[in-house]
Formats: structure tokens, C-alpha cells, sequence
């Protein structure tokens, strides 16, 4: 109706409406209300509530001046962020291109789970994480477990990896253990 009968108070009513939703919780209608009137920063909010990223982008993407669509974007992007790791979906942070998904899993030491998604981006982020995870587990003087795992990855030979291997064959040939030395065959 202040569409058509009060103009010059339709940004007034579509406030008081939108706020009204949002107290309600009805989110995706106040968001689609603020999108009409071309209130992009309300319309992000509320699409945010309810994890609509797509949507929230969209609405981003019309905001002028670009310094203030780029800062929206950020944040979009950093509450998506928020939200994987919030409900353990770690895996799609870095499916998005953000590698810091994979820090988040190394710092946790979920090893297994970095390694198995470092795998799928390409050599040089698995080389990354294998890298520190031979680091970490050898600082532990875990040398048989650091071996093995290498050596599922096909031991890459890189020159960061050169002092991991020197010290695990080291560890391994002093010990004279005869499973030891086949898992050093097996990575080497």
C-alpha cells in the first residue's frame, strides 16, 4: 500500500515491516522486503540469519560504491566461514578455494582428514601439509607412523622433505627393528 498510496514513506513502513519480521524470525521475508527497496545492507542481514550465501552475494553484488560491495562480500564470506566450521564442514571451507580450512585441521592435528583434502587440491598444498605433518610427528619422535603416512602419499621428494627422511631412516636403521626397516623400504 506505500507503494502506492505513500511514497514518500516507503522506506519508513518497509523498516518497521522488515524489523517487525526479523523479530518474528521470518527472516527470507524481511530479506526479500529490504532486497525490493533496494536496502542491500538490511536484505544481507537477514539472509545471513538464515545461511542463504548465494542470496546474500547477490544482494552484495548491487551495492555501489565497489569499496562498500567489497567489504559486504568479506563479511559474507567470513560468516559462511563462521558457519562451516561452527557445524564441522571444514572440508567445503577449502572447496570454496580457501586453504585456511586446512590450517584449521593441521592446528587441531586431524591429520588424516588435512591430508585426505590437501590431496584432492593439488601437489604443492599436500607437499605443504606433509611437510608439517612430518615436522610435528617427528618433533613427538613418532618416526614408524611419520613413515607410513609418507609413504601412502608416495614419499614426495622435495627439498623441505630431505631433512624428514634423513632422520626417520636414521631413527629407523639405529633401531634395528626388521617391520621398521620394511616401512622404511616402503617410503623410500
Amino acid at each position: 500500500m506505500a507503494l502506492n498510496y505513500a511514497k514518500d514513506k516507503l522506506n519508513d513502513v518497509v523498516s518497521t515491516v522488515g524489523q517487525r519480521l526479523i523479530a518474528i524470525q521470518k527472516f527470507d521475508s524481511a530479506a526479500e522486503i529490504f532486497e525490493s527497496v533496494l536496502m542491500y545492507d538490511k536484505a544481507i542481514d537477514a539472509y545471513l540469519e538464515v545461511k542463504k550465501w548465494d542470496r546474500a552475494m547477490e544482494c552484495a553484488q548491487q551495492v555501489r560504491p565497489m569499496e562498500m560491495q567489497q567489504v559486504y562480500v568479506q563479511r559474507i564470506q567470513e560468516r559462511k566461514k563462521q558457519s562451516y566450521i561452527a557445524s564441522n564442514k571444514i572440508s567445503k571451507i577449502v572447496e570454496g578455494g580457501d586453504l585456511s580450512g586446512l590450517e584449521l585441521l593441521a592446528q587441531d592435528g586431524r591429520w588424516d582428514e588435512c591430508l585426505q583434502i590437501a590431496e584432492k587440491q593439488n601437489q604443492q598444498v599436500l607437499n605443504k601439509f606433509l611437510a608439517q605433518f612430518a615436522h610435528q610427528y617427528i618433533s613427538q619422535g613418532q618416526f614408524k607412523e611419520t613413515a607410513r603416512v609418507l609413504s601412502r602419499y608416495n614419499s614426495p621428494t622435495f627439498e623441505g622433505m630431505l631433512p624428514a627422511y634423513k632422520t626417520i631412516a636414521q631413527d629407523v636403521l639405529s633401531s634395528d627393528s626388521d617391520i621398521e626397516l620394511q616401512i622404511l623400504r616402503e617410503m623410500l
